[in-house]
């Protein structure tokens, strides 16, 4: 027996100012499904002198003819005047004889399979089912989406993006917006909402859930959202007044079902992977100062390691959620509050925490002075191939020195970085791999880059050295290293500016490159020095 046999199905569309734009498309929609509706309600919501005569349009009459030739019998309701879409689907539930109701808006298109999914999904424990409900520009499903009661305020609901290719898995969810299907027995609308019906939606099928009934999502089921800026609930003109008073009733609602919305922290890293280990060293205190809210980052690199109480986004998500990022730029804020104090620090006060207190950490230092093992960590992030001002232009003759004092050099990065001669190479290592392997080191040794402050982040900090060029150690580092800088001069006056590679501004960066290192002998001889 196929879905058609087992059940039919009732599509009930309100419309307002739409019978000459998206309406044809969405009725249209509903005629090249692959499993019909046997009815469609039609509700007008327009005023009287704006109704159409459909026998007498060109368009809407053939669609009409369609319908009646597919065996969708269609009915048009008229009310005695414009009552807003909640009354409208409070009479249809008496108005439909059949068992499940197919919801649609009159700017939605539905894609030809989107019924018969829905309907497939149809058990005796199951009240609603929903599919996709994508505009024209349909974006990946990013970290925010949710379609849980509690994320209701984040307004990223889950039915709005794409979930990938293929057959997708469905789930259960609190609530479906815009376009699904639902059993009518069951349904309860909410009647002291305003005209326009603002969280009509959402209370319906959280309802629906609220009486043991399982609220089903399957991606499968596509409907393309025209969001159609004419016509519609919101071309009242007393639309906003009518949407407000309709949400102070919804968050009544929320507080009478026990609901406690989410709150959020937020984190925006825009920057490189070491700025994002700066922020990392605050996270506990970050925690503490937001306890009991969910923290939700927004980033480039992934360095919290599955911490389960952080969501991360994209950067593109921030930027669509809050617009202008000014607000988390950590050296906008450094340039505009005159900083002087390390990077570490800028971060816990731009998120008003407590002082940092960067170096009262637990610092191990090899006792062994028989360990011969030096980790080395050459470039930034981009530079692999000596293109980027904080690259050393030195390593082969600083590794050769040590290899020939008997020191074994493990070489730690990326994969398609340069590797330097007679090194051990441990590459694509996890934060987690990289923390063990020092464990094993006497030291390490790197440039400018992310590794001093990835140190920085860990339970046990290994001491190391950086080599300094341009940048200064009294913001970026840290005094339970060793750190060489030739000389302050080479530093560069603006340290929170953007660096310049080379391949993008050659003449920048051989001017402020040039000479900015120590020769590998001196650096080797400080080394050894400060290692006995």
């Amino acid at each position: 027996m196929n879905v058609r046999e087992a059940t039919e199905i009732t599509c009930v569309v309100c419309t307002r100012g739409r019978w000459h734009t998206t309406l044809p498309l969405t009725l249209m929609g509903v005629i090249m499904q692959t499993l019909k509706p046997v009815n469609l309600l039609l509700f007008d919501d327009n005023e009287p002198e704006n109704r159409v005569d459909i026998q007498k349009d060109p368009v809407l009459s053939h669609l009409w003819s369609l319908l009646q030739f597919y065996h969708i019998w269609p009915e048009i309701k008229w009310p005695a005047h414009s009552q807003g879409q909640v009354s409208h689907h409070i009479a249809s539930l008496g108005l439909a004889k059949t068992e499940w109701i197919w919801r649609l808006d009159d700017d939605d298109i539905p894609e030809p399979d989107c019924l018969k999914i829905l309907a497939s999904n149809i058990r005796d424990d199951v009240g609603a089912i929903g599919g996709l409900v994508l505009p024209n520009d349909p974006r990946p499903m990013g970290a925010l989406a949710s379609s849980m009661i509690e994320d209701i305020f984040l307004g990223r609901n889950e039915q709005w993006y794409l979930h990938g290719d293929g057959v997708l898995k469905t789930k259960e969810v609190d609530h479906l917006n815009n376009s699904f299907l639902y059993r009518r027995k069951i349904a309860k609308y909410e009647t002291e909402l305003s005209q326009v019906g603002h969280r009509e939606e959402t209370i319906l099928t959280y309802e629906i859930k609220r009486q043991g009934f399982r609220v089903i999502l399957d991606p499968n089921a596509r409907t393309w959202h025209l969001n159609n800026p004419s016509g519609g609930i919101r071309s009242d003109p007393k639309y906003i007044d009518m949407a407000m008073r309709d949400e102070r009733l919804f968050f009544n609602k929320l507080t009478g079902w026990g609901i406690k919305p989410t709150e959020y922290a937020y984190v925006v890293l825009e920057h490189g992977l070491g700025d994002h280990f700066a922020f990392k060293r605050n996270l506990a205190k970050f925690k503490e100062k937001n306890h009991g809210k969910k923290i939700m980052a927004f980033t480039c690199f992934d360095v919290f390691d599955g911490d389960p109480e952080i969501r991360q986004g994209s950067i593109a998500e921030a930027k669509a959620m809050f617009g202008n990022l000014n607000a988390y730029d950590v050296y906008g804020w450094t340039v505009n509050n005159h900083w002087t104090g390390t990077l570490v620090d800028a971060y816990s006060r731009m998120y008003n925490l407590k002082d940092s207190l960067i170096d009262d950490c637990n610092v191990f230092r090899a006792t062994d002075l028989n360990n011969k093992i030096i980790m080395v960590s050459p470039y930034s992030i981009g530079g692999g191939h000596n293109i980027h001002a904080k690259n050393y232009p030195y390593w082969p003759q600083l590794v050769k020195l040590l290899r020939d004092a008997s020191y074994t050099v493990w070489q730690v990065g990326l994969m398609g970085e340069v590797p330097l001669p007679d090194c051990i190479y441990h590459l694509n290592r996890t934060y987690k791999e990289l923390g063990t392997l020092l464990q094993q080191c006497r030291c390490w040794v790197a440039v400018d880059n992310f590794f001093g402050h990835f140190v920085n982040t860990l339970d046990v900090k290994v001491p190391g050295v950086t080599i300094w060029g341009e940048s200064d150690p009294k913001i970026f580092g840290y005094n339970y290293n060793l750190n060489i800088l030739k000389d302050p001069k080479y530093l560069r006056e603006d340290q929170f500016g953007k660096w310049f590679d080379r391949e993008k501004n050659p003449w920048e960066f051989r001017k402020r490159n040039d000479g900015a290192f120590l020769p590998a002998k001196e650096v080797f001889e400080m080394i050894v020095t400060w290692l006995r």
